[in-house]
C-alpha cells in the first residue's frame, strides 16, 4: 500500500512541473488504491471493493490545487479508510460519495468518488473550509467520527 501511496505523490510532483494543459501519457490509465472497507461499501451500497484514480485526474488536481494537490494525494488512502463524513452528491453526478476529512487545520480534505459497476473512481479532490464541511450530511450513520490531527 505504502507503494501505490508514493506512486500518487510522485505523479503529483511530475504533473506539477508540467505547464498546464500539456498532454501526459496514458491519460485514462487506472491507478488502483486501497479497497473500501466493507462498513463504507454499505454505506455507499457497492459490493466492489475495489477504488481507483486516473492518471488524468491526478493532473487535473495538480493543476486546480497547485501545491496542496501532494497534501490530498498523501492524504488519498487515509481518507477512503476512516472518512470523517460521507455525503451524497447525486446532484452533480449520478452514484457519486463526497468523502471528507478535517485535516486538523481550517480545511477538510474532500474526495469526490463515483461508482460504477468495475470500481469506484476518484473524479475529483479539493480543500473545503470548515464552515462548509459542517454543512456536509452525513449518511453514514456513524457517530462522529474525531478529525485527525
Amino acid at each position: 500500500m505504502e507503494n501505490k501511496n508514493s506512486h500518487l505523490e510522485s505523479l503529483g510532483k511530475e504533473f506539477l512541473n508540467l505547464a498546464k494543459g500539456r498532454h501526459i501519457e496514458n491519460p485514462e490509465m487506472l491507478i488502483e488504491l486501497r479497497p473500501l472497507p466493507k462498513d463504507i461499501k454499505k454505506i455507499i451500497h457497492v459490493k466492489n471493493a475495489g477504488v481507483g484514480i486516473t492518471r488524468k485526474v491526478i493532473k487535473h488536481i495538480t493543476e486546480q490545487r497547485g501545491q496542496d494537490a501532494l497534501y490530498i494525494l498523501r492524504s488519498i488512502p487515509d481518507i477512503l479508510a476512516r472518512p470523517s463524513k460521507i455525503a451524497k452528491n447525486n446532484s452533480k453526478r449520478p452514484n457519486s460519495f463526497l468523502f471528507a476529512k478535517m485535516n486538523g487545520r481550517a480545511k477538510a480534505i474532500i474526495l469526490e468518488l463515483q461508482n460504477n459497476h468495475e470500481c469506484s473512481l476518484i473524479v475529483s479532490a479539493f480543500l473545503m473550509d470548515k464552515k462548509t464541511f459542517k454543512k456536509l450530511v452525513d449518511i453514514s450513520g456513524r457517530s462522529d467520527v474525531p478529525s485527525s490531527g
